[in-house]
């Protein structure tokens, strides 16, 4: 069987994502702030889905041994410096932009960038049992001021994925919007409850909450108070991104829990994936969700596309378009889950201490 994967090599695609920011900025630099401040847009949600939509979709094996430690760590290693340079560019073409919707758009550009990128090589380092990874994920989640989502990701999503218990699993027939507003909430929540307990993620929480406020100082300093809500802005918007992937990814697709509240160990199916090449590499096989969380220790490289994983008609950056709107959302996909209507979600709690 003839492997698609050709070491890691390909996955430096991810650097493209920044890129794209950098490209940006040097546009608006020399005087072309529309096409600057939305050329990530057109890439994301325009030129990428054509280009995925030319490419035949083929099942993912699993990456040959030749992918060393040496390349995984030249492709994840240097991604924070990256980040930090990039915002520092990108504060500094906003504060030539001519207008506060230009400023508006720049700010989308940015913060889905940095979702796209920042947050997603954080998730791939965050799962390494290297200290050294675990701090830089940490590095990289200050740098969108999202300071949970390391222990929220490992401590309540992979345990309790496809159940009521995870805030940031879309139950059936819940919209984008009601699931942001409940991912926050539950963000916000975990902080709280982290903070004011003693646990093993308290201090890695507060340290990477003074980042995130040492971040705002610098910020403060060098460009006032514009480079602080920039900062803070496109801070939310990743985290927003961050929220409407998961959505995507977990809608409708609860685990079974049996009558003493036990919940069934994560399957294939309770992840939507897809088999784009070049947003998997370019995130990192980020499409291959299900193997993720079926593995959790494979790195990227090593994930694969199983047939029962359920498969949305349409690009992801399409369809994060289409969930925007919750009755064609819902029109479309439901008839995949197998159910015409909405149907609500078991209501069972699992217990502590079961499941994945």
């Amino acid at each position: 069987m003839k492997s698609v994967m050709f070491g890691v090599r390909r996955y430096f695609l991810t650097y493209l994502v920044p890129g794209m920011v950098l490209v940006g900025s040097a546009l608006i630099l020399v005087g072309s702030p529309w096409l600057g401040v939305t050329l990530p847009l057109l890439v994301i949600y325009l030129l990428t889905p054509g280009l995925n939509a030319l490419r035949n979709r083929q099942p993912r094996h699993h990456a040959p041994s030749t992918v060393t430690a040496r390349q995984r760590n030249a492709l994840l290693l240097p991604a924070l410096p990256m980040q930090l340079v990039v915002l520092g560019f990108a504060i500094y073409a906003a504060s030539l932009l001519p207008n506060p919707g230009l400023i508006f758009v720049w700010i989308l550009s940015t913060g889905i960038c940095s979702a796209l990128f920042a947050v997603n090589v954080a998730h791939e380092l965050m799962h390494s049992r290297h200290t050294r990874d675990r701090w830089l994920a940490t590095g990289l989640l200050a740098a969108v001021c999202f300071p949970t989502f390391l222990g929220v990701h490992l401590a309540v999503h992979h345990r309790y994925v496809g159940t009521e218990r995870d805030f940031q699993s879309a139950q059936l027939g819940q919209s984008l919007y009601r699931f942001w507003f409940g991912a926050l909430v539950g963000h916000v929540r975990y902080f709280v409850e982290t903070v004011t307990a003693t646990t093993r993620a308290r201090h890695q929480i507060l340290v990477c909450a003074m980042v995130v406020v040492s971040f705002v100082l610098v910020c403060a300093t060098l460009g006032g108070w514009l480079a602080v809500g920039f900062f803070l802005a496109q801070g939310l918007v990743a985290i927003l991104k961050l929220e409407a992937v998961n959505y995507l990814q977990h809608y409708g697709l609860a685990r079974g829990v049996d009558g003493h509240g036990r919940i069934e160990r994560v399957k294939h199916c309770h992840a939507w994936s897809q088999s784009s090449s070049l947003t998997n590499w370019a995130l990192l096989n980020l499409m291959h969700h299900a193997d993720h969380h079926v593995h959790p220790d494979r790195e990227f490289f090593a994930l694969c596309e199983e047939s029962d994983s359920p498969q949305y008609p349409m690009d992801f950056s399409l369809m994060f378009i289409v969930a925007a709107i919750p009755s064609l959302f819902r029109a479309i996909v439901h008839p995949r889950l197998g159910r015409g209507e909405i149907q609500p979600t078991a209501t069972a709690r699992p217990q502590d201490g079961v499941g994945v």
